[in-house]
């Protein structure tokens, strides 16, 4: 496998990460949704103005994979907006861990996750959440793989597309 480099990502690459965002969501579920529900979302969680804002907040942190200066694969964790009762108020959540088809199973998704836990640790949380597309069994054994049990459903909102959902939850080391 080509090396893989991993780092923090600069304001600078807002475009980038919001490019591979809405390719690799199309990529995954582009297929569920009408074309409308697709680009509300797309504009709402992937558009260039919304991942600024999220690279300059410092209750976000992101870390991006890249082979040969182009992104494979990201991770991001923040502040939990699952619909959890009573969350520890520490709890955080893994709010995105997207990796490109060609490089999963080669480790990128695992050190991703690794580097997610350990910045959640760093930060005071015991507690992570985060929620998972219920007809994604691939994704979900990777979860359960970390530790993460199902804790939860709800309706996951792609423009006024609901979607079943799974809420996974792990209690880290102290």
């Amino acid at each position: 496998m080509t090396d893989v480099h991993y780092r923090a990502p600069l304001i600078e690459d807002a475009g980038a990460l919001a490019a591979f965002g809405r390719e690799t969501f199309i990529d995954t579920f582009g297929h569920l949704y009408s074309a409308a529900n697709l680009n509300a979302f797309l504009d709402r969680v992937h558009g260039l103005p919304a991942v600024a804002a999220e690279l300059a907040d410092p209750a976000r942190a992101y870390r991006v994979a890249e082979v040969d200066g182009a992104l494979v694969g990201y991770a991001k964790i923040g502040p939990m907006s699952l619909p959890v009762a009573n969350p520890p108020a520490t709890a955080l959540e893994l709010k995105q861990l997207y990796v490109l088809p060609a490089y999963k199973g080669q480790g990128v998704a695992a050190t991703l996750m690794a580097w997610a836990l350990d910045q959640c640790h760093a930060r005071g949380a015991r507690d992570v959440y985060l929620s998972v597309y219920a007809d994604n069994p691939r994704a979900q054994a990777f979860y359960r793989r970390h530790g993460f049990t199902i804790v939860g459903h709800y309706k996951f909102m792609v423009g006024d597309h609901a979607d079943d959902e799974d809420i996974m939850h792990l209690q880290l080391w102290d």
